[in-house]
């Protein structure tokens, strides 16, 4: 995508967002609010109000940061992923605050990372059949070299970029597929430092924007590398991988127009 095509695309969405847009602007419209019991739901407040007390203590200074950070629902899944203990939930966020500060990643444009060969293995594919956002993960796309830094940075780009589209459709979620297509050895052992970067951008910093990943192709290397990785993977991201036997099986989440494994475009030039 060019800069200028970049540029029209965002102001469709503004025009689009004012028309059509199904954001959840209450927590009590939060999909997984009924769900939560009495004493989850105090500790909650509890925590909307430590974290407002925490930023105006700290004397941050960045209402771009300060709007995203105290949004009451991004705080409910701070909540969510530390299963409401209010310690675990608070240091997480602290994290994250910390970070967002520093990183800005909501920040990044796209003539930043525009001419990186990563850019065939990491990037925005329509959605699924529920409507998440979906991205798609292709280490094969590419055997050029790259570095982490870098992908860190186009990660976080698509990142943010599926965030705003999950949180105008309503959804709130996002959907990842791993294609393994082209996958060897060498390139497996080139992507294990950057699995632990990927499972750590996307646990750490947008906790519960997953709604599940698909990976394809997935054989005996694969999953010796998947064992080495578990530790770094928290056990509720774990059970949103849905490792698919045969490829045809993505067409029950994921119509094939929107992504078809056996003719993926990320490998088009």
């Amino acid at each position: 995508m060019s800069e200028k095509a970049e540029e029209l695309e965002e102001s469709d969405v503004k025009s689009e967002v004012r028309r059509e847009s199904k954001r959840v602007k209450k927590v009590e419209e939060y999909f997984q609010w009924e769900t939560l019991k009495d004493w989850e739901k105090e500790m909650y407040f509890d925590f909307v109000k430590t974290a407002k007390k925490t930023w105006t203590n700290n004397g941050y200074d960045d209402e771009e940061v300060e709007k995203t950070v105290l949004n009451k629902i991004s705080l409910l899944r701070f909540c969510i992923a530390r299963d409401f203990h209010p310690e675990k939930a608070f240091k997480m966020w602290i994290s994250w605050v910390e970070w967002r500060l520093e990183y800005q990643p909501h920040k990044i444009k796209w003539r930043e990372v525009k001419n990186s060969s990563l850019n065939k293995c990491f990037y925005l594919c329509g959605q699924n059949k529920k409507g998440c956002p979906l991205i798609v993960i292709c280490p094969g796309a590419t055997s050029e070299v790259y570095d982490i830094d870098l992908m860190w940075k186009l990660a976080a780009y698509v990142m943010e970029k599926a965030c705003r589209r999950a949180d105008r459709n309503g959804t709130t979620q996002m959907c990842v597929i791993f294609d393994r297509t082209n996958m060897n050895n060498g390139v497996e052992k080139k992507w294990l430092p950057l699995y632990k970067q990927l499972s750590t951008l996307i646990q750490d910093y947008y906790p519960e924007r997953l709604h599940q990943a698909y990976v394809l192709h997935m054989n005996w290397f694969a999953r010796v590398i998947f064992q080495l990785c578990k530790p770094f993977i928290a056990k509720k991201t774990r059970n949103k991988l849905i490792i698919l036997a045969n490829q045809d099986h993505l067409e029950d989440h994921v119509d094939t127009e929107v992504y078809d494994p056996r003719n993926p475009h990320s490998f088009k030039e």
